[in-house]
């Protein structure tokens, strides 16, 4: 049976949340900036819109950080959050930074069969380790058009985005929103019903490419594969592909459709929510890098 093969089978399980177990203070994990701190962005290298072919510009915000307080105690950054969220978010990274080093990989697709899955909260939070733990410059593009919701945890009510810049009859820059000095985000825009053409534009290509030349990660967060075929669209575009599933209430029919419908060779990992309390070393997210997608013996 292959790693995926054993994911799909325990994200399918049954199983419970576990309760917090005792972590050791040196390996928890702590951010520079919290939910009541500033968020001054005193970049070393501000972004700065290109003449010319450039589609990206940034809005530089001076002001506090405020998450939403619906969806901050789920983040990496809270002083709630559960210890091992943290901790198995830093193992990810990890393992994505040891493969970039390794190869070009920069573009990273977020996705899952269906929706409850918690594929928005894992791409905001491996953004914000990746940005706040290695330093790296990140864009959070939110990609799922049909229901955009980054904004929302981010603290914003409403804000144009990648929506209105795809449909613009004119080759206008879209606003990046530098959220920290190291962390940004497109952000979705005004909810689009059918976003198909809009996202398999030359357009979104570009804006990948110029994001890929500019930043170190770009984590798009889109739409679940098994509902609507946006994520099988834009994973041309994506260097690899993080797919998520949550224990007791992914099935496993569909996971496995899912990710035969985008190819399960395009896949570095498989991300598992809300683990059991008997596999305390792996809640709540289950990893397996690339070189371990093969048959056990």
């Amino acid at each position: 049976m292959s790693r995926i093969d054993e994911a799909l089978r325990r994200a399918a399980g049954g199983t419970t949340r576990a309760t917090t177990p005792v972590i050791p203070a040196e390996e928890v994990f702590t951010s520079p900036w919290s939910h009541s701190q500033a968020a001054e962005t005193k970049s070393a290298a501000p972004l700065i819109a290109k003449a010319g072919s450039s589609v990206l510009s940034e809005t530089v915000k001076t002001t506090a950080l405020r998450f939403s307080p619906v969806w901050f105690d789920l983040l990496t950054v809270s002083p709630n959050v559960d210890t091992r969220l943290a901790e198995q978010f830093r193992r990810l990274a990890g393992n994505l930074h040891n493969a970039q080093t390794a190869g070009r990989l920069k573009v990273i697709l977020m996705t899952s069969a269906g929706p409850g899955d918690g594929k928005t909260m894992t791409a905001m939070n491996l953004a914000l380790v990746l940005s706040e733990s290695y330093g790296r410059r990140v864009l959070l593009v939110d990609a799922d058009l049909r229901r955009p919701s980054l904004h929302q945890i981010c603290g914003y009510r409403s804000i144009a985005g990648l929506s209105e810049g795809l449909r613009a009859p004119s080759q206008q820059k879209l606003t990046v929103i530098q959220l920290t000095s190291t962390l940004s985000l497109l952000p979705g825009g005004r909810p689009d019903p059918d976003p198909m053409d809009a996202l398999t534009s030359d357009r979104m290509r570009d804006i990948l490419a110029e994001a890929s030349e500019r930043f170190d990660w770009v984590i798009i967060d889109t739409p679940p594969v098994g509902l609507v075929p946006d994520a099988s669209l834009l994973a041309t575009m994506a260097d690899t592909i993080l797919f998520v599933v949550r224990a007791s209430q992914s099935r496993l029919g569909l996971v496995s459709k899912s990710i035969d419908s985008i190819g399960r060779d395009r896949i570095f990992g498989v991300v598992l929510n809300g683990a059991a309390e008997s596999e305390r070393t792996e809640y709540p997210t289950y990893y397996m890098s690339q070189n371990e997608l093969h048959d056990e013996p």
